[in-house]
């Protein structure tokens, strides 16, 4: 039986998604940084300091690259830098007197703590909505809290030679960076508002300068223009239910301990809950890729991340449940991975809920 899969969401399923995202602020400032976030601590010490800020939607997107003005404005709220008053003109192309962020930009530079970069066309650029590579990181933080004394620590992508080199062995000696569990620091990989928080909650207080006892690479795929970079799939499925929402929650972006995932305008697009004496999860879909007016714009990132999603239940049937879903041609029951699975339509809410069997 063929089911279509709803493109638009209810007065029904936004009201309960409301009430959802209020308990969830009950517990944490950040709607999508609950107490199991493995940066949790570090989060809420910079939002008590006023340097970490939430998005207008309650967010704070700790898996986000953080934008290069993001990443300025916080280091300067971190040195405690509030005052913009008679900041010289940078000279960037693209940053404007009066565009937003050009006073905190410019004052990074009459500090040298930025210098920005020289476009194709031998232009100064700055680029505020392009993404923080960990290598510049390392720079910007090196220079804005005059860090001293090299480490020892050799990093296999980050030879001597390297022009970040300098500023990572200053941060690796100071404890503020441990680099990743394969011996690399991913000194060209964007940096997300997470890692950047960790950062700088370990220059303020030494007490976060503990090495993480596992620091895994990123595991992001592609980054789309909006800045968000797609979500890979990277452990497989356990049977301790509870490490597989930490899974969710870790690597796909999943809140609430891995129950909820959501995106602007939709709160609760996806929702993994546990099952019962017959079923591990049941996988409520309230979307799949939005509507046709593009009323949703970020309702793209769906299908994506339920792809990584049926990778973890399914595992080499993942293919098959996805093509189900992408076709929009689900049928009521059918085996994947050795579990029974139902599908059912929600007509009241317009979601496709499915009740995924225990593993056989």
């Amino acid at each position: 039986m063929k089911i279509i899969i709803s493109y638009i969401m209810t007065v029904l399923v936004l009201f309960s998604s409301l009430m959802f995202m209020q308990e969830a602020n009950a517990q944490t400032i950040f709607s999508d940084v609950p107490k199991t976030h493995s940066a949790y601590k570090e989060i809420m010490f910079l939002a008590e300091k006023g340097i970490a800020k939430e998005f207008p939607d309650g967010t704070f997107k700790p898996s986000t690259n953080i934008t290069r003005l993001d990443a300025v404005r916080m280091l300067l709220l971190s040195k405690e830098i509030t005052d913009f008053s008679d900041v010289s003109n940078p000279g960037f192309v693209d940053l404007k007197p009066g565009q937003n962020g050009y006073e905190e930009i410019a004052k990074a530079v009459d500090l040298g703590i930025i210098d920005g970069k020289v476009n194709a066309q031998g232009q100064k650029v700055f680029e505020p909505s392009g993404n923080l590579t960990r290598g510049q990181m390392a720079k910007i933080f090196s220079i804005a809290y005059e860090f001293e004394g090299y480490s020892n620590k050799g990093f296999t992508d980050v030879p001597p030679s390297h022009w970040a080199s300098e500023y990572v062995q200053l941060l690796a000696n100071n404890k503020i960076t441990f680099g990743y569990s394969n011996g690399k620091f991913g000194v060209n990989d964007f940096i997300t508002r997470s890692q950047f928080s960790l950062m700088i909650a370990r220059t303020l207080d030494e007490s976060f300068r503990v090495e993480p006892e596992t620091l895994k690479p990123p595991t992001g795929g592609i980054t789309y223009p909006d800045g968000w970079t797609a979500p890979v799939l990277t452990s497989k499925w356990s049977s301790d239910l509870a490490k597989n929402f930490e899974t969710l929650q870790n690597e796909l972006g999943f809140t609430n301990g891995g129950h909820f995932y959501g995106i602007q305008g939709a709160s609760r697009a996806i929702v993994v809950n546990g099952g019962d004496s017959q079923n591990e999860v049941t996988i409520s879909f309230y979307m799949w890729d939005g509507d046709a007016n593009g009323q949703i714009p970020q309702a793209y990132r769906i299908p994506i991340v339920a792809k990584e999603l049926f990778k973890l239940y399914f595992g080499d049937d993942a293919q098959k449940v996805w093509d189900y879903f992408n076709n929009n041609d689900i049928p009521e029951e059918f085996t994947a991975n050795g579990r029974k699975v139902k599908a059912t339509y929600i007509d009241i809410d317009g979601s496709m809920y499915i009740q995924v069997g225990k593993k056989k």
